[in-house]
């Protein structure tokens, strides 16, 4: 059964890097627009069919009006195994896989696909279950980062941890407050982000939105870090925590570069 995506980025870049992928794609009529009119061109000349639609054809197929007059049905989404992700060669000198204990929201899945492929990573982990998958938002909120990002799923985070220890990757979490499920507090960390030192390979593993890394997997991890913070509203959402966390470490990989 295909799936769909959506958006003049996520269409473009699965045009470009996996146009065997892409079974059509639907466009709105009139009014393309330079962006849409280079799609149309892009997928006529890796011979994907494309369509015209009324708006609100598109409008119906998606569910909603944020798909940018671009709609494509792509082969259903492949998954990677773990052992796919960690043959993958490290864009850097140290390795870094994103692991995603339980993120539910669909917009934060996508979010932290899109801040780990700007920061390096070589894939990112999802469970199986009690987890947003890769949809049609998912691939609008990465805006192209699938490409580029394999993505595994497991049925077992706890087990593919440790299938990454024993791989050479240092399992680092990120702290979060119970009671609110939002993430940084200092004193359930180890360390702050800024006294740990991630030139090594490092599995960083963000927790769900609702309580943040379930006790098992926090009980897996190497070290668990927090992000100091100054404000009086002490937390941070799990996308943005992992982006902050994300690019200390391109910080440190990258500061004597």
């Amino acid at each position: 059964m295909p799936d769909l995506i959506w958006g003049i980025h996520p269409v473009q870049e699965k045009l470009k890097n996996n146009p065997k992928l892409v079974q059509k794609i639907l466009v709105k009529y009139g009014g393309q627009g330079k962006a849409r009119q280079s799609i149309i061109d892009l997928a006529r000349s890796r011979s994907v069919s494309v369509q015209f639609e009324k708006e609100e054809v598109l409008d119906h197929i998606v569910g909603h009006s944020h798909h940018q007059g671009i709609v494509a049905y792509i082969q259903e989404v492949s998954y990677k195994t773990l052992e796919d992700i960690l043959s993958y060669a490290a864009p850097t000198t140290y390795g870094l896989i994103l692991v995603l204990d339980g993120i539910v929201d669909p917009q934060n899945l996508g979010s932290l696909i899109r801040s780990g492929h700007a920061a390096g990573v070589q894939g990112a982990v999802i469970p199986k279950d009690r987890s947003a998958q890769v949809t049609g938002t998912v691939e609008k909120v990465a805006a192209g980062a699938l490409t580029y990002v394999p993505v595994a799923r497991v049925t077992n985070i706890v087990r593919a941890l440790e299938t990454l220890k024993e791989a050479g990757y240092w399992v680092i979490g990120t702290a979060a407050r119970a009671t609110t499920g939002r993430f940084a507090v200092a004193n359930e960390a180890d360390k702050t982000i800024y006294e740990t030192d991630f030139k090594t390979n490092v599995a960083l593993v963000v927790g769900g939105e609702a309580k943040g890394m379930r006790p098992l997997v926090r009980r897996h991890c190497d070290l668990m870090v927090s992000i100091p913070m100054l404000g009086k509203v002490s937390s941070l959402n799990a996308a943005v925590a992992g982006a902050v966390i994300l690019f200390e470490i391109v910080r440190q990989r990258t500061a004597d570069g």
